[in-house]
Parts: structure tokens; C-alpha cells; sequence
């Protein structure tokens, strides 16, 4: 699905980028990522959407309506974590060598 050129800028940092150390494009686009989100979470994108999957209008918009926009999924199993906690204490070596040392 396309977004709107409005969407998208130009960035052009110059030979000075990262102080010319690097290699890299001489531009690129950037986006703000609330003005995509903004968009993408419109009618107009849903529409857009609905033409390039070839759904009959109104289907993405309804999807959304039904889950605010997110799907469930349930976690496979192999994510749970079995776990046995231990403690351990140290015991000083000057009680295990000497009745004089545990005060007997």
C-alpha cells in the first residue's frame, strides 16, 4: 500500500555526515512516525487498502472497528518458562575447621 508523498521527506545530510567517515547515500526518505501512524490509521488508508487487496469497500474499516485496530494472537507454548529457584549460603571455613572458631 502506498502513502502519500506529504508523508514522506527527503533527507540530504551532506559530505559532512558523521564527519565524512562513512560511506553512505547522499539522500534518503524520512518520515515522522505519528504523521505515518496518523495516516495509516485513517479512512483514506483503509480505503487504499481495501482497493489494493481487492476487498469490497468498507472491509478493512470493519476489521478495525471489530478489534480497535490489533489482532489477538495466542503465545505458543514454547514461550512459558519453567523455573526452580535455589539459594545457596556459604558457609565460612573458619566455623567448618575449629571447634575455637564456632566458640565450643
Amino acid at each position: 500500500m502506498d502513502v502519500p508523498d506529504s508523508v514522506l521527506r527527503r533527507f540530504a545530510p551532506g559530505s559532512g555526515y558523521l564527519g565524512g567517515n562513512v560511506s553512505i547515500p547522499a539522500a534518503w526518505l524520512t518520515f515522522d512516525i505519528d504523521e505515518l501512524i496518523g495516516y495509516l490509521e485513517s479512512p483514506q488508508a483503509a480505503a487504499a487498502r481495501d482497493a489494493a487487496l481487492g476487498l469490497a469497500p468498507g472491509t478493512t474499516a470493519a476489521t478495525f472497528a471489530e478489534s480497535n485496530g490489533y489482532e489477538i494472537h495466542v503465545q505458543p507454548s514454547s514461550s512459558r518458562i519453567e523455573e526452580q529457584v535455589l539459594s545457596f549460603t556459604r558457609i565460612s571455613r573458619c566455623r567448618e575447621r575449629s571447634a575455637a572458631c564456632r566458640g565450643d
